[in-house]
């Protein structure tokens, strides 16, 4: 009884082990329950009389997913010309996987938010009602993954970076 038992056993694990090799032979994998996540960064620079700090790596390495948890930063603009200025924004990123499926936030906490597409936030916009002569403003960021996104954002990555520019200063 022994003997067969132990042959029973050896040819259960061995039936496991083909079915196993036979799975990731052909790449399928079984789905999760969880979606994979994007990972997004952002950096941030100023140009044209403006100054942001922190310059780089505002937001380390984040996973989005839809529906969950937004990705929060906050740069610090400084206007160093002797007048008013009205600020510009831009992102600017070579991976563009991201630019349908993330919403961005922007907020300098008086005036308008800007709320947008990734993929919008590429072209200059206005953020905010003017900033004084050598004044700062706090700028809030808050990236997310709507819970209704479609596929496309699997597995995607995205190191973006906000400019900030003077209008008038626009190259």
């Amino acid at each position: 009884m022994g003997t067969v038992s132990r042959h029973a056993g050896r040819i259960g694990f061995a039936a496991g082990a083909i079915l196993a090799l036979a799975i990731a032979a052909t790449g399928w994998m079984p789905e999760g329950q969880r979606p994979l996540t994007a990972q997004f960064t952002v950096s941030a620079s100023a140009t044209g009389g403006l100054a942001a700090s922190p310059e780089r790596h505002a937001l380390a390495r984040r996973q989005l997913s839809p529906g969950g948890p937004a990705a929060h930063a906050r740069v610090n603009l400084l206007n160093q010309t002797s007048a008013p200025v009205a600020v510009l924004v831009r992102a600017a990123s070579l991976e563009q996987g991201l630019d349908d499926s993330v919403r961005v936030e922007l907020s300098t906490g008086t005036g308008r938010t800007l709320r947008t597409s990734l993929g919008r936030l590429r072209s200059w916009r206005r953020l905010g009602p003017s900033l004084a002569a050598h004044h700062d403003a706090n700028v809030t960021i808050k990236a997310w993954i709507p819970a209704s996104a479609a596929s496309g954002y699997e597995a995607r990555q995205a190191d973006v970076e906000l400019e900030f520019l003077r209008k008038g200063a626009q190259t």
